[in-house]
């Protein structure tokens, strides 16, 4: 982890809140994700954290760096936003959860 992520990391964990205001590519999106990632369960069947993101492009952004830490962990992630059609999202989160 960089600076910002070791900095933030237990108080994230500790399930404290926390703003973080730095540049782009600076590593927040890994900042918020590691500690959530570390409190999951791959034997919980059921959504187990929610992210809310103030965008669309965002929420994108933070779904597909959570997929990626998720890999071969048996834990998936899904994108879920406004506007966009609600059946179709129902089936990508129905399709997170095996």
């Amino acid at each position: 982890p960089n600076a910002l992520q070791a900095a933030s990391y237990s108080v994230l964990a500790g399930g404290r809140d926390a703003v973080i205001d730095a540049h782009t590519g600076s590593g927040k999106t890994l900042a918020l994700l590691l500690p959530v990632v570390s409190q999951l369960d791959a034997a919980v069947r059921e959504p187990q954290a929610l992210i809310l993101c103030p965008s669309r492009e965002l929420a994108h952004q933070v779904a597909r760096v959570a997929a990626s830490l998720l890999q071969g962990t048996g834990l998936s992630a899904c994108a879920l936003v406004g506007g966009a059609n609600v059946n179709r999202q129902l089936e990508r989160l129905r399709k997170a959860q095996p």
